[in-house]
């Protein structure tokens, strides 16, 4: 209904993207959130919920690292860094991956004990 009266509002259409995404529409989303990110490239809460539909559905790693790696320049959050993480442990880039979770614990966020083993922190 937004979109009707508000054509170019962003957060209009991360919220779409985000619905689909949690219907399990991994297509429909990241339509939706290329278009919000089109109209607000550095909304970071946008890209890094593109980049973990990158990773989670897509297994696009690189594409989702891209993502992550934006949404730190934007706002160095934990999550970000923890979400970026796991692209690098993907990518098999070891030592990037445990700086960035590093990070990730300095900034407060909580990585699970599993992944922290898998890292040898």
């Amino acid at each position: 209904m937004l979109l009707k009266f508000q054509p170019s509002n962003a957060a209009a259409f991360y919220t779409k993207g985000f619905a689909y995404m949690r219907f399990n529409r991994p297509d429909s989303s990241l339509f939706w959130f290329d278009k919000s990110i089109a109209l607000n490239p550095n909304a970071d809460w946008v890209l890094n919920s593109r980049g973990s539909l990158l990773f989670n559905n897509f297994k696009n790693y690189s594409a989702a690292l891209t993502d992550f790696t934006k949404a730190i320049e934007v706002n160095p959050q934990g999550e970000y860094f923890y979400n970026r993480s796991n692209c690098y442990f993907r990518l098999g880039n070891i030592e990037k991956a445990k700086s960035d979770a590093t990070i990730a614990i300095q900034k407060g966020f909580k990585i699970p004990d599993i992944y922290k083993t898998a890292l040898q922190l």
